[in-house]
């Protein structure tokens, strides 16, 4: 026995060593995906990313071939004995991170790390420890693999990548592991949804005869997902007229005034963990600071910009007046306190808040700045105090919960737009998600173009209740190496709608790490190795299940 348990941590000691070197080749190439580009691929880097895994796999003497979106296949033959057959399975893993990932070189080793605060070199504020995220607790005394904390560094779906490599690698190293045909799928521009991407791909699944898949693109330890949020996303779009000052909010004795340039940093998380991870936007945060201030004729906000890349993150313009300059300190002041307040109970988590510059203006002249921001901030108030399903935020949302979540103020010509984000695993209840957004803007005496509304995809789970093997074999595979699975719902979208369609069952398997798509983003070579283990262990079982060996 002591004999076996040696050997088999020999082996996860191995696959973590394999699998750390493969990942940190792969976070050093920015492959983020670009909504804005009309190609599949979406980004050269993610052409980058193949090349590397092509040469990877190539090496390991698999056949590999490019679908026509661009996706990687890898072919790994059974060798099963004459006669044996089981079912063929294919692992499916993306490419492509979110906008805002950050490549460093490699990532930091922290050796038996011991729950307390982790340094980032990158973020001073943050304060990534046990105490500060209980769930930690199970990475003590594992050696820890973080980033700078300037960003997320592409855990997801690195990590899965990384692992899924080494599986490849054992498997092409031991032929006396038996196992079925085998398709290992990268698929590029899984971050922004290229429908055209995953088509293609479940095609070519579908003409090999692969009728089961994982996805290896979980965060949780040993997770086994079938069921998915239902979502949407709804705009309400109010108009954005020149600003005039001495009209709308002007008087007489603001005879000074000044703009002042903020920069809002929130707290970066994805929608799935925004609760246990303090997710905070700067949407929210903004909107708080204005419904707490005393006068908007003295600070008149005039510009917000949600970046890009961060959703969280906003630069803000803000018009200060008053009857002397004394009296734009004292609003200035107000307001910079007043943010401060906001932002201080998420500083340990990432949030900040930076004036980037001030600049004197004539009190009444609107200096190009457009109507409409202040319209925008009352519909969000309203929208916080309207009956509608509960919780509204994602950061309150847990579990089976959903949320309805404005994410995102923007400017688009003659037009300010505030983006809401609905999720629900009841579809009931997103339809009542969307009721209240509509109803938000007819309260706001907005006509009914001016809602916009776009739905994005659907619960898998009914489509799933035909596949039930595929959570037995993942449970079966963890029992062998001693583990457990979890069960949880996928608190997002899984993407694998046209591989239903194509008669292939999919669910989502664990990569084991914290801080999805957040600075924080963290692994340990304990999980890296067991998780390959497991992946290991469930071709195993796959091949056991018409051997009867």
């Amino acid at each position: 026995m002591a004999a076996s348990i040696a050997a088999a941590q020999d082996l996860v000691r191995l696959f973590a060593g394999w699998g750390l070197a493969y990942l940190d080749s792969l976070i050093r190439i920015d492959s983020s995906s670009d909504e804005r580009s009309g190609t599949v691929p979406s980004t050269p880097g993610q052409l980058a990313l193949l090349d590397f895994l092509r040469e990877v796999l190539g090496g390991f003497g698999y056949q590999c071939e490019t679908d026509a979106s661009g996706a990687l296949l890898a072919h790994v033959g059974a060798n099963l004995p004459a006669g044996s057959t089981c079912p063929p399975v294919a692992f499916i893993t993306h490419i492509d991170n979110s906008l805002g990932t950050v490549c460093p070189e490699r990532l930091t080793r922290v050796e038996r790390w011991d729950g307390s605060r982790l340094a980032y070199p990158g973020n001073q504020r943050l304060n990534v420890s046990v105490a500060a995220y209980p769930a930690l607790q199970a990475f003590v005394g594992h050696d820890v693999l973080h980033g700078p904390g300037t960003g997320p560094v592409g855990l997801d779906d690195k990590l899965g990548v990384a692992e899924v490599l080494t599986l490849a690698r054992y498997l092409a190293e031991h032929p006396e592991i038996r196992h079925g045909t085998i398709v290992l799928c990268f698929r590029p521009d899984e971050e922004i949804g290229r429908d055209e991407a995953v088509q293609s791909l479940a095609r070519r699944l579908a003409e090999l005869g692969v009728t089961r898949a994982y996805t290896v693109d979980g965060h949780t330890a040993f997770e086994v997902s079938t069921v998915c949020f239902n979502a949407s996303e709804m705009a309400i779009r109010v108009p954005a007229p020149p600003l005039h000052l001495t009209d709308s909010v002007g008087e007489p004795q603001f005879r000074c005034a000044r703009t002042m340039r903020l920069r809002i940093q929130g707290v970066r998380t994805h929608g799935a963990t925004a609760k246990a991870e303090g997710y905070r936007n700067a949407v929210r945060i903004f909107t708080a600071v204005m419904s707490r201030m005393s006068s908007w004729q003295h600070v008149v906000p005039v510009e917000f910009t949600t970046d890009p890349a961060d959703e969280t993150a906003a630069d803000v313009t803000m018009l200060i007046r008053g009857r002397d300059e004394s009296e734009l300190d004292r609003w200035q002041s107000i307001f910079v306190t007043q943010l401060g307040q906001e932002v201080a109970p998420h500083a340990e988590r990432g949030a900040g808040q930076e004036v980037m510059g001030t600049a004197a203006v004539a009190p009444t002249d609107g200096q190009g700045f457009s109507d409409g921001l202040r319209k925008i901030i009352t519909i969000i108030v309203l929208f916080q105090n309207t009956p509608s399903a509960r919780p509204l935020f994602s950061e309150d949302s847990e579990g089976w919960e959903g949320y309805s979540n404005p994410f995102t103020i923007t400017r688009d010509g003659d037009h300010w737009i505030v983006r809401f984000r609905l999720r629900d695993f009841d579809p009931r209840d997103l339809a009542r998600r969307e009721d209240h957004v509509q109803r938000v803007a007819h309260f706001s005496g907005l006509p009914e173009e001016a809602v916009h509304h776009r739905p994005q995809y659907r619960d898998i789970s009914p489509r799933l209740e035909s596949y039930p093997e595929l959570v037995a074999w993942a449970e079966a595979a963890a029992e062998r190496i001693s583990a457990s699975i979890q069960r949880h719902p996928i608190r997002g979208g899984t993407g694998v709608g046209p591989f239903l369609d194509a008669g292939i069952g999919v669910a989502n398997l664990g990569t084991g790490y914290h801080g999805l798509e957040s600075p924080t983003e963290l692994t340990s070579l304990e999980m890296i190795g067991r998780h390959a283990e497991w992946l290991v262990a469930l071709v195993e079982v796959v091949a056991a299940v018409r051997t009867g060996s």
